[in-house]
């Protein structure tokens, strides 16, 4: 080598100097196991991987130990968006959704599939809620209703395969888009 040649032998972790929201894309792609184990990288990974938005439990409900933990950290940590379903080979088994997710304050958008609303005990506080989905789900008109009814910023509507003999929606104040299904 000449003199004005130098060589510098650093090894850069490029991995870690990519912005969050590519890492959790990463991580989207990986089970959750694998996403898990991705937290052994680095600090910054462990971190990340803390706050990944999303959670696959169709793979790993064994990750997640207390019942409806899960859905606590949902309320906590303020998520705008859950797409929650599940897979259940009976009607009379159905798993009952925690009346946590009636505290979720900032979810814009809620998906639901095949499990059980039942009337809350308090009040329903899904301010921010704009689209709600009810797929396979089994709720009472009651239920249905007292759950429209309190969300005045409701603007999309969709519910299908619903075991109900009449829908009524009263106060629809936003509600631009409504979509109802029903099984032939």
């Amino acid at each position: 080598m000449g003199e004005s040649e130098t060589t510098t032998d650093v090894s850069v972790d490029q991995f870690s100097e990519l912005p969050p929201f590519i890492i959790h894309h990463i991580m989207s792609r990986l089970s959750v196991k694998q996403s898990a184990q991705t937290s052994i990288l680095s600090k910054r990974w462990k971190a990340l991987y803390t706050s990944f938005p999303i959670l696959d439990f169709y793979e790993s409900y064994t990750y997640f130990t207390g019942q409806n933990r899960w859905l606590i950290l949902v309320v906590e940590n303020n998520v705008k968006e859950l797409d929650f379903e599940v897979q259940t080979n009976s009607t009379y088994r159905m798993y009952t959704l925690s009346q946590t997710i009636y505290f979720a304050k900032s979810i814009t958008s809620l998906k639901l599939g095949g499990c059980k609303l039942e009337l809350p005990y308090g009040d329903i506080r899904l301010y921010a809620l704009k689209s709600l989905s009810l797929d396979k789900v089994c709720v009472t008109e009651e239920m249905l209703q007292k759950l429209i009814s309190r969300c005045s910023l409701l603007e999309d509507l969709h519910l299908s395969f619903l075991a109900l003999k009449h829908i009524y929606i009263s106060k629809p104040q936003n509600l631009n888009y409504f979509d109802y299904r029903v099984s032939i």
